[in-house]
């Protein structure tokens, strides 16, 4: 049986995030409608990907990055982006409200040349207003991302990770927030998250199916039963 090993992420890990990214979430809708392959090159949203994954790994102070090595290659087969609850300083809300507007200012929205900035704007800033409007930043769990490698999926690598993040809120008796892809609503359901809203993009306008959902959902902290 493969090992694999939790340990935290460092800088020098971003591209490996960022290849398991879009291995992942690839054949995604809203990832195809927001970062065309025929105007964004897989090489420019990587090193777009590298660069946010760095910011989130030096600047961040509250983002914890944790990620699963096969034991057998020394290869990241997943990872996953949480942050706990914290208190932002002045200065921190800041420079970051400062980095919004100017990426709002800017025309390519601070997003990968070549990308669907409509598309990412819709996304990205639905993604912002539910969280605005659920989290209590200094009071709840948010995971972020999560992503397994194709390769190791229906694995319970998943599982693994929420598992250490779920044991954090738990313990301090915390709620947890997540947005779930379809492909992830079923096991994030099963383990005590439930639905309070959705986040609807139309991708028709970009070619396609049917439009993308992820649902918006809240878990209330679990008691061990006592032995």
């Amino acid at each position: 049986m493969a090992e694999f090993i939790a340990s935290p992420c460092a800088a020098s890990d971003a591209a490996a995030m960022a290849d398991i990214y879009m291995r992942a979430f690839g054949p995604n809708p809203i990832e195809h409608a927001m970062f065309p392959p025929t105007s964004c090159p897989a090489a420019t949203l990587r090193e777009w990907l590298i660069r946010r994954f760095t910011t989130a790994l030096t600047t961040q102070r509250e983002m914890h990055l944790v990620k699963l090595t096969d034991a057998a290659t020394g290869g990241m087969v997943a990872f996953a982006r949480w942050t706990v609850p914290h208190t932002l300083t002045p200065e921190e809300k800041a420079a970051r409200a400062q980095k919004q507007a100017d990426d709002d200012a800017d025309d390519s929205g601070g997003f990968p040349s070549g990308a669907n900035v409509e598309a990412c704007r819709a996304f990205f800033g639905a993604l912002r207003a539910m969280e605005d409007k659920y989290v209590v930043d200094d009071d709840m769990y948010v995971m972020h991302l999560l992503a397994t490698h194709p390769d190791y999926q229906r694995r319970g690598l998943a599982r693994t990770l929420l598992a250490k993040f779920l044991a954090c809120a738990d313990a301090e008796g915390r709620r947890a927030y997540i947005e779930a892809t379809p492909a992830g609503h079923a096991l994030y359901a099963s383990l005590g998250w439930r639905d309070v809203d959705e986040i609807v993009v139309d991708v028709t306008k970009w070619g396609g199916a049917e439009p993308y959902v992820n649902w918006v959902m809240v878990r209330e902290p679990q008691k061990k039963d006592a032995v």
